[in-house]
């Protein structure tokens, strides 16, 4: 099941209001973590801090932190991450806070319509 969704940056704005708070990866970074998972990846943005997790919620980024099994982190289809970075083809990759939802914005794109692990953990 692909989860993620390509919006252009205006729409993203438009839909889910300016970013409130952004942290920045280099995208051959985030493009190395792709191969350490299957099928899914989850981000979240803890302490004002990135977080990515494979699909198993095991940590990639930081390698060392704990997740507690409750924290809701943000599922994205590994597809949909390979997808971004190729159209948005940006040397930087912003993760994202907009309200209520996390974003990851490449070039003149953004993905959203995550799914929360938990529940939805693939």
């Amino acid at each position: 099941m692909t989860i993620g969704k390509l919006y252009s940056l205006t729409d993203a704005t438009k839909l889910y209001g300016p970013v409130t708070y952004s942290v920045n990866i280099y995208s051959v970074d985030l493009q190395a973590l792709l191969p350490q998972t299957s099928d899914y990846i989850m981000f979240d943005l803890i302490n004002n801090n990135l977080v990515v997790t494979d699909n198993k919620r095991l940590p990639l980024l930081p390698a060392n932190i704990i997740i507690p099994k409750t924290h809701v982190m943000n599922l994205f289809s590994i597809d949909m991450i390979e997808e971004l970075l190729q159209k948005g083809n940006d040397a930087v990759t912003h993760v994202e806070k907009r309200h209520d939802v996390l974003t990851i914005t490449n070039g003149d794109y953004t993905l959203e319509q995550s799914a929360g692990c938990p529940p939805y953990c693939y």
